[in-house]
């Protein structure tokens, strides 16, 4: 199978457009945002943004003041480094309080129960099935 080239050396594939600009392949594109083309892809495909340095090793911007690294802004606000780049990531403010999905409040049958640990206790089903239940026909608080 032969692949053509265009002028600056790039294999001809499929144009990709993100933010209005064309590019005449993924290549070009991780290139323009100086990212591995998979990186480049797997974002483009998640619709993330291919400009947010996520667990990079440089300085990272938050709000107006620069950190030496992922890390140190996770330090900053308390939070683990994976937390911190999903925040980011989901757009979810980093001073938000952490809450896991256990020490959630929902609600079922029009009836409250602390977490879900509580809501599979007090029903008699494993936690795997209580969330399924929760998230089909009840509602997290």
């Amino acid at each position: 199978m032969s692949y053509k080239k265009n002028a600056e050396g790039l294999f001809i594939g499929k144009t990709v457009t993100y933010r209005g600009v064309t590019y005449p392949s993924v290549v070009a594109l991780a290139r323009a945002y100086g990212l591995k083309r998979d990186t480049c892809w797997r974002r483009y495909l998640k619709g993330l943004p291919l400009d947010m340095p996520f667990h990079t090793k440089g300085a990272v911007t938050y709000d107006g003041k620069t950190y030496a690294s992922m890390i140190a802004l996770a330090v900053a606000f308390g939070i683990s480094p994976q937390l911190c780049s999903a925040r980011l990531i989901r757009g979810i403010p980093l001073d938000r309080p952490v809450r896991s999905g256990g020490c959630k409040p929902c609600e079922y049958g029009g009836e409250r129960y602390e977490s879900i640990a509580d809501f599979a206790r007090r029903l008699g089903l494993n936690i795997g099935s209580a969330r399924l239940l929760i998230e089909t026909s009840g509602r997290w608080l």
